[in-house]
Order: structure tokens, then sequence, then C-alpha cells
């Protein structure tokens, strides 16, 4: 692993059960969506994709889920920014159908990460670089 090396280190030091999606998945959800995922998701998915145990707990963020997600974010992507969502947009995380992580695919290895919030105020911000999301998630456990 070139980007998550120490996080999935530290996810088995933590004992967390996670149980990443395997390689020929990715590949067949990335066809169907018709993106290419950069490297360091396509990590992110090989440690957590298709269990997460206490990480991301009440986000869904599984391989399998990714085209669902991908319909309703667009959506509510449109609702918050009243603008068509970019074709190039990656949504990687879903929590109780108003709250979306995305990134942008573009020429960066290790894209920001955005926050975009559904709710009484709307929120669509970058809240750090994919790499760091898992950070995040593993801190929140210590």
């Amino acid at each position: 692993m070139k980007y998550l090396a120490k996080q999935r280190n530290k996810i088995e030091e933590l004992d967390i059960k996670a149980i990443g999606s395997n390689a020929e998945l990715i590949e067949k959800v990335e066809s169907r969506i018709g993106l290419k995922f950069p490297e360091v998701y396509k990590e992110f998915l090989m440690i957590c994709g298709s269990k997460t145990d206490r990480l991301f707990c009440g986000h869904d963020i599984s391989t399998r889920f990714l085209e669902e997600i991908q319909i309703r974010g667009r959506d509510i992507y449109q609702q918050v920014t009243v603008e068509k969502c970019p074709d190039n947009v990656l949504f990687i995380l879903e929590h109780q159908v108003y709250s979306y992580y995305y990134f942008k695919l573009d020429s960066s290895e290790n894209p920001d990460v955005h926050l975009l919030i559904h709710g009484d105020a709307f929120t669509n911000k970058i809240i750090g670089k994919l790499s760091m999301i898992l950070d995040k998630e593993i801190e929140r456990l210590q």
C-alpha cells in the first residue's frame, strides 16, 4: 500500500474488524459508475470497503452501495448548490441520506474531500485530503 499502510496497521493494532473489497469488485464498480478511482481511494476500499465494524458507524461507505450513493448524492448536490453536479464528482460516504463526502476526480492522487449536508442549513466545504479521512475515523475510536 502506497498511501494507507500506516492506517491499515493501526486498524489491526486496535483490533477493528474492517474487511476490504477485492480489486475485482472495485474494478466492476468503477466500470458501472463510469469513473476511474484514484489509487488512494482504491486502497481505502481494500481496507474497509466491505465491512467497517466500528469505523464509520452509521455511514454507508461500502463498495456495494457506491452506485446508489452516486444517485442520491448527485440529487442532494443539486438541491444544495442549485447547480448540476459535475460529471467528475465521486460520492464516497452517505449518512442518513442527508450528509455526504465526495471528491472531484482530477489529476490529484490525493484529492480534497468535501462535506455536503442538506439540512436546516446547507454545507458544502472541504474537510481534508482523502488520505486523512481514515486517520480521522481511527482517532475517533482511540
